[in-house]
């Protein structure tokens, strides 16, 4: 299980980037030896998850992957049904929208629409957004098993900003006024100047599949904002688990 789990540490790290990476790029950023990195790369590519550009060397996603993600979206199809809806919010409320759902012990942003104002909160698909501090994470912790949450606030809270959440009493008071309110509302926890509403997206059988947030410069954000947001949040959570 540990080789499998360095693998994917590595896949991870490359579906995050839009550019090929040299193998010590990879080795630094997995913290792990180039030896194994390298070991590791080659049995990917053995089986198409990566590729290796033959005239820089560096690595990338390999088109294996294109037909994992197909086999995904055929058998219960997940991104052509959120994706219109992200963008249906962001067109309503005037803030970016995102959609994100778990990926090695994170929240990877699947897909983003961002607002048309001239200050906007830029969120870039492949992003990622700490479980513990950050409005869709809170919003996917108040969703999910106590189990898991516990597994999650018993390793490294790290924080991004000043009111980063990174003690277990505030996160698990956050996540409980996320359960009573049914969305998460947070002020800078996860990026300056920047506020968050999230509500968890669960599909019709009662798996949780993500979270639906909307990103909104702290000047632009106030009550009026707040419930707003989260009403249109609600709405679009409850029409999507009719259709996953």
């Amino acid at each position: 299980m540990k080789t499998v789990s360095k693998a994917l540490r590595i896949v991870s790290i490359l579906a995050e980037e839009n550019v090929d990476l040299q193998l010590g790029v990879l080795a630094n950023r997995s913290q792990l030896d180039k030896a194994t990195v390298r070991r590791m790369l080659l049995a990917l590519c053995d089986h198409g998850i990566v590729e290796q550009n033959p005239k820089t060397r560096a690595y990338g996603i390999g088109p294996a992957v294109l037909q994992l993600a197909r086999r995904r979206e055929s058998a219960r199809p997940l991104l052509k049904v959120v994706e219109p809806v992200v963008m249906e919010v962001s067109k309503k409320v005037g803030e970016t929208t995102h959609f994100s759902t778990l990926s090695q012990g994170e929240l990877s942003v699947l897909c983003s629409a961002e607002s048309n104002q001239p200050t906007r909160v830029h969120i870039g698909e492949g992003s990622r957004l700490p479980l513990h501090t950050s409005g869709a994470g809170i919003a996917y912790l108040a969703a999910a098993d106590d189990s898991f949450v516990e597994k999650v606030l018993g390793g490294v809270l790290e924080g991004n900003t000043q009111r980063s959440l990174t003690s277990k009493p505030e996160i698990l008071a956050a996540i409980e006024t996320a359960r009573l309110n049914g969305f998460a509302s947070t002020d800078q926890i996860s990026e300056d100047d920047v506020c968050g509403v999230a509500t968890a997206v669960i599909a019709g059988d009662g798996i949780l599949l993500g979270s639906l947030a909307i990103a909104t410069p702290s000047h632009r954000f106030d009550t009026k904002k707040e419930k707003r947001n989260a009403e249109a949040l609600l709405k679009a959570a409850a029409d999507l688990r009719k259709q996953l």
